[in-house]
């Protein structure tokens, strides 16, 4: 019943995360949550673990600072990329990234916690009665040196191999997925966020028979090459980039920037077609491992441990066509709708107006007032002594509107002179619709600068 809504809420990525923790003396215990729109706090997820018999002897401030390091590990998947808050019942947390003389433990998980955007607050004992009932309840024995593993989920997958003549021999490969530390979540998919492959004879196997690796594989371990010149080539050029570890095909990626580790080279496992499907379900559709993050952060997140050809493109397709995407995430970049030019019926019934500034004459003209009729692209020029609004007006009456009857639509820019009561109060009188264009944006116009 803890795992079903209305206990448990989807996330949602537009909104802050809140994470509580607590300590007692044999475990940790840590809750994700979320404000809804009422403003009441709805768990998205539950974590704990025990803590080893080093960790209880710990005084009580380490103990409540690992069991924040923790839960911001546990969740890192929602909590990497935005502002989050942190709740407490020790007091002295709320200190934890001011101090500027820690030492030991207490440095190295402030330290761990700088990259986060957070801001850790204090929640008296009696309100924090669900992370203190996770920090009590009992766990699987934590070692001393090695954290919990728990295995979530055992795959199997089918391949099948050339047999001699034209049968086929089809072999069943058990792969098991483990993440680390021990999590209560909702069960929307059997999947889970970090998936580390065991079985590596398995993985060797399949690597082997697979398309995209089966010529590296032999080159390194057996010295053969493809018979295909091309092919040949190719596996040459790139096997400095490959190498066999315990008999399984690894990539090393050289990254432009340091990785957190510190480390330049990431060593990559050359994933098989086999298990690409898995790999992706556990990165973007797992609610714990994916939550459907987008195409950039799925393929970061695999990159750092996997490798196939095209994989940004198998990325792409897999979350292009994942069903909750397109039905749930909205378009951030929004689409524009196409420009289609103005409409126009019969002459005189649409007019362009703009001013055209020339050398000053002897009669003290500077200005021309040009007007051009959008549909036969009759023009009139009347020379001008100024820009004034009132010229404008009269123009316009008496030039045009005189000879040829009020147009339906006047296009002007947004010129002092062409928005003014004067000009607008003519306009409406007559019934005459407006429409502007951008100032100081000749292109936007109909009468452009050429045509002037």
């Amino acid at each position: 019943a803890l795992l079903t809504p209305p206990v448990l809420a989807y996330p949602d990525m537009n909104k802050p995360f809140m994470l509580t923790c607590d300590a007692s003396n044999s475990a940790i215990g840590f809750v994700l949550g979320q404000l809804d729109s009422q403003r009441k706090e709805r768990v998205i997820a539950f974590g704990g673990k025990s803590l080893s018999k080093t960790e209880q002897v710990w005084n009580t401030t380490e103990k409540e600072c690992y069991a924040v390091v923790q839960g911001v590990k546990t969740f890192n998947t929602y909590l990497a990329t935005g502002k989050f808050t942190i709740y407490t019942d020790h007091k002295a947390l709320t200190y934890l990234m001011n101090q500027k003389a820690n030492t030991g433990k207490l440095t190295r998980w402030a330290m761990d916690l700088q990259h986060y955007n957070f801001e850790i607050k204090y929640r008296k004992g009696c309100n924090n009665q669900v992370a203190d009932a996770l920090s009590r309840r009992s766990y699987p024995e934590q070692p001393d040196d090695e954290n919990e593993v728990a295995a979530v989920k055992v795959s199997e997958v089918n391949t099948r191999t050339e047999a001699s003549g034209n049968d086929k021999t089809s072999e069943s490969i058990q792969v098991e997925f483990f993440y680390d530390d021990y999590t209560m979540v909702a069960p929307l998919d059997p999947v889970i966020a970090r998936p580390e492959l065991s079985n590596l004879p398995a993985i060797a196997k399949l690597q082997q028979n697979c398309h995209d690796f089966g010529n590296m594989y032999k080159f390194l371990t057996q010295g053969i090459l493809p018979a295909d010149n091309d092919q040949s080539s190719k596996v040459q050029k790139s096997a400095q980039d490959y190498s066999i570890c315990n008999n399984v095909l690894y990539k090393w990626f050289q990254k432009r920037v340091r990785v957190d580790n510190g480390e330049k080279w990431i060593k990559q496992l050359c994933l098989p077609q086999a298990l690409r499907e898995d790999a992706l379900l556990s990165y973007h559709d797992s609610f714990v491992g994916g939550a459907h993050l987008g195409i950039e952060r799925v393929y970061h997140a695999l990159s750092l441990k996997y490798f196939w050809p095209k994989m940004h493109q198998s990325i792409e397709n897999y979350i292009r066509s994942c069903d909750r995407c397109q039905r749930i995430k909205r378009d951030t970049k929004g689409k524009k709708p196409p420009l289609n030019p103005l409409p126009v019926d019969t002459t005189f019934e649409r007019w362009h107006m703009d001013f055209l500034k020339l050398s000053k004459t002897n009669e003290g003209y500077s200005y021309v007032l040009l007007l051009v009729d959008s549909f036969s692209k009759w023009s009139e020029a009347f020379p001008m002594k100024t820009q004034e609004a009132s010229e404008v007006a009269k123009v316009l009456f008496r030039e045009i509107i005189s000879r040829y009857g009020a147009m339906k639509c006047l296009v002007t820019d947004l010129g002092r002179n062409f928005v003014s009561n004067l000009v607008n109060a003519l306009c409406e009188m007559l019934n005459i619709t407006r429409h502007h264009t951008s100032s100081y944006h000749p292109t936007d116009k109909w009468i452009s600068g050429k045509d002037q």
